[in-house]
């Protein structure tokens, strides 16, 4: 998958290495929500931004801060786990953004590039309504890509099997066509 590079001026230089992610909804559309998260008068980033096309715009690197996460409040247990007091938590935080309204869900091709980009990352993921109870609910969409990351691929010796199952089988069809045509012939 391709990662558009789009960089924003809001970030915290060199934070080092972040130990979870933070999913988002924009409540916003496209293009205005790139444009809102690349103003310096905005005071707002993510690392990445993910559209209802799926495509991917990476923002901050991941070496740095980006502004996602804002004032704690009433955190989850799930966050807990992941809380260091005293450290903003934009400094050891990825953030994920997906182009979405508060009455929507994300759609299928964000599911695909929101799983890809988190198996990509390898980290844990939580909400931002882990962090600050007063934002959306995305525990539907954390659970979906998640189920997305952790099922079951077909063993690599399984899968050349299937491949090599459809290839043996669409040759006899053209053997079959084959005769066919010499029989009327």
């Amino acid at each position: 998958m391709k990662i558009i590079q789009a960089p924003s001026p809001n970030f915290f230089a060199n934070t080092g290495k972040k130990d979870v992610t933070v999913i988002h909804k924009t409540l916003g559309r496209m293009p205005g929500t790139l444009a809102w998260l690349r103003k310096p008068a905005a005071q707002v980033s993510s690392h990445y931004l993910v559209t209802k096309r799926g495509t991917i715009y990476q923002l901050v690197d991941e070496w740095d801060g980006a502004w996602h996460v804002g004032v704690q409040k009433n955190p989850s247990a799930r966050w807990k786990k992941f809380d260091k007091k005293g450290i903003n938590n934009n400094r050891y935080t990825i953030g994920i953004e997906f182009e979405c309204l508060l009455h929507e869900t994300y759609t299928e091709k964000q599911f695909v590039a929101g799983a890809w980009l988190i198996n990509k990352l390898d980290l844990p993921v939580v909400t931002h309504r882990d962090i600050a109870s007063y934002k959306p609910n995305l525990e539907q969409e954390r659970t979906e890509l998640l189920r997305r990351i952790e099922e079951p691929k077909p063993e690599p010796n399984k899968q050349k099997l299937i491949t090599m199952l459809r290839l043996q089988i669409q040759l006899l069809l053209l053997r079959i066509q084959l005769l066919k045509f010499k029989s009327r012939n």
